[in-house]
């Protein structure tokens, strides 16, 4: 190791060593090996020894430097190292004191005198070679590296002498270097609910490569109730086997050291030695990234701590040190709790079920919350009602109630309906609103129960349907031009609107066909091809016509309604025009259509 400064020894060692021209190599410095003898004095005996030299010859001036390998170990003996003569131009010895050395003086295997000592060249640099043949000089063979006899003698006498402080070193510039920042990273559980108050806990453990240290943090949930501190563990070396115990102070050190004297000694430090056989040295086995990996348990000062998953740099580090391809993942999160469904108690009759409903959820009442949203979209606004209107009779066995008509509204915003009578002159009947906008119950639920009940939708309403209404049983009849318009846009809530449906399943009758022809001239005895309804219904006895769907393709395809003879509601059915219709939109209808 050269142990000489300045910008020729830079040079040397960045340079590259390939041959260059003279005007090239003119910045350039040459670097020559040699040897001096010495006759150093120890303890009295007189010792020679041979120091090796660098000559550094400067190429863009007629000027050189000399300088010293620095020994750490014997720097003391041996005198000083480093630069022993600065770059200067050197004179030669007498009797030519009036010349300089020049670049021609220096060749190898060849001596120089420097004021007054004497140098041998033994070897140089490949540059160095490449430039004194380019200017034409020729090299002498290069000799061996002298061996210098002291420092022999000295390396021999080391090998059997144990030195009193031994020399220990503690190279971690290296590993810090190399490591630092780069940090294996692992996901872990500590399970600690067999302890009383104990649960799950889920942690991150670093690991630090630089110094092998250990690093756990905790992850903490929101609301977990526990305190949110810096740290587990703290960053330090892990033992395998922990707690090992409490120590003295000064028994973990790097070095052993002996207490040889005691208190005898007057000066306290010299009763103090390294022990270099280390047998008082405490022996303690840590954790290393060899034994982490994901699935191993780990001991953390008496917890046992699962290692579940790690982040993408520790399996690429894995992978390419130890060849581990193996990472599958263990679920550090708990089993998830039983779902408990939330009882309420039941409808106490008093007020609506939502606001019984709403008082079970605080202390502080608050008004049920709408659905503002479908309020705002199904609200009526300008020429659009958004309101179902329905033609419907009062299915009934008293004969005053058998004839009374009524028009059902249903409001799609909030799902309320209502019933308003038509008057009509001598009816017995007052007529008016049989019942106000409310939202009416499906029957048959019980009253006073812990759930919600349910209430009549729009796609229960349709043509030929049977609507019970506060126990009130009403058949519908028709409906008005912007309730089937509304019904024939969205068939998918109204199957029955759906006229290629209501056809496929009236082909599916065929087999009635006949009978529903002769039905139909059965009736109309006086060829006005007006048929009354109650008597097209009373002479289908055996109920071979699914009258709810016979009607439904009619009002669809009777714009806007089918005709009606007096009274002004619907009783008589236009029996030719449906016919006719049928006809037009199914061929072969008397065999496959059951009109």
């Amino acid at each position: 190791m050269l142990g000489g400064r300045g910008s020729e020894v830079r040079r040397l060692r960045q340079r590259r060593h390939a041959p260059l021209s003279r005007a090239d190599a003119r910045c350039d410095s040459s670097a020559l090996w040699g040897t001096h003898d010495e006759a150093p004095t120890q303890d009295g005996r007189r010792l020679e020894s041979s120091r090796l030299l660098l000559f550094i010859l400067s190429a863009c001036q007629p000027c050189l430097s000399l300088l010293l390998p620095h020994y750490w170990l014997f720097s003391s003996l041996l005198g000083p190292s480093g630069t022993s003569v600065k770059r200067h131009r050197i004179t030669l010895p007498p009797p030519d004191e009036d010349q300089f050395y020049n670049v021609f003086h220096f060749n190898i295997n060849t001596d120089v005198v420097f004021y007054g000592r004497t140098f041998r060249i033994y070897d140089c640099d490949k540059f160095t070679k490449n430039f004194l043949k380019k200017i034409g000089i020729k090299l002498n063979p290069p000799l061996p590296r002298p061996v210098d006899p002291y420092m022999k003698m000295r390396r021999e006498t080391l090998e059997f002498v144990d030195p009193f402080r031994p020399y220990q070193s503690f190279d971690t510039l290296k590993r810090f270097l190399q490591f630092d920042g780069k940090v294996l990273r692992f996901f872990c559980l500590w399970d600690d609910s067999h302890s009383l108050f104990g649960d799950r806990r889920e942690l991150v453990l670093h690991y630090f490569l630089s110094d092998d240290t250990i690093e756990i943090r905790e992850l903490l949930s929101i609301n977990s109730g526990r305190d949110a501190m810096s740290s587990f563990l703290r960053r330090s070396k892990l033992p395998k086997y922990g707690p090992p115990g409490i120590f003295q102070p000064g028994q973990i050190t790097d070095r052993a050291v002996l207490n040889v004297y005691g208190g005898l000694s007057e000066w306290r430090a010299d009763g103090y030695l390294l022990d270099k056989y280390q047998l008082g040295k405490v022996e303690q086995e840590f954790y290393t990234d060899r034994d982490l990996k994901i699935g191993a348990t780990i001991n953390v000062w008496g917890r046992t701590v699962l290692l579940c998953d790690c982040d993408e740099f520790t399996k690429t580090y894995y992978r390419t040190k130890y060849g581990v391809d193996d990472f599958t993942a263990i679920s550090c999160k708990p089993p998830p709790l039983p779902k408990i469904e939330r009882k309420y108690p039941p409808y106490t009759g008093f007020g609506s079920e939502e606001d019984s409903f709403r008082s079970c959820l605080g202390l502080k009442l608050t008004p049920h919350r709408r659905n503002f949203k479908k309020f705002m979209e199904l609200d009526s606004y300008g020429n659009i009602s958004n309101t179902l209107r329905y033609f419907a009779k009062l299915v009934t066995e008293k004969c005053a109630d058998f004839d009374r008509m009524f028009v059902i509204a249903f409001y799609l915003s909030d799902d309320t309906v209502s019933v308003f009578e038509p008057i009509e002159r001598n009816s017995g009947n007052a007529g008016g609103i049989f019942l106000k906008r409310s939202r009416v119950k499906k029957p048959g639920q019980e009253v006073f129960k812990s759930e919600f009940s349910e209430y009549i939708k729009a796609e229960e309403l349709y043509i030929g349907a049977t609507v019970n209404v506060n126990g009130y049983l009403f058949h519908l009849l028709n409906a008005d031009e912007y309730t089937l318009k509304y019904m024939e846009n969205n068939t998918d809530k109204f199957p029955y609107s759906n006229f290629e449906l209501a056809i496929q399943k009236l082909k599916e009758e065929k087999s009635k066909s006949r009978e529903i022809k002769q039905i139909f001239s059965a009736a109309d005895h006086n060829h006005t091809k007006m048929l009354p309804f109650n008597t097209f219904r009373f002479e289908d006895k055996e109920q071979q016509i699914d009258y709810g769907l016979f009607f439904s393709v009619l009002n669809w395809r009777m714009n806007p309604t089918p005709e009606i003879q007096s009274p002004p509601y619907l009783k008589e059915v236009n029996f030719m025009l449906a016919l006719e219709i049928s006809f037009v939109y199914l061929p072969y209808i008397s065999k496959i259509l059951c009109l």
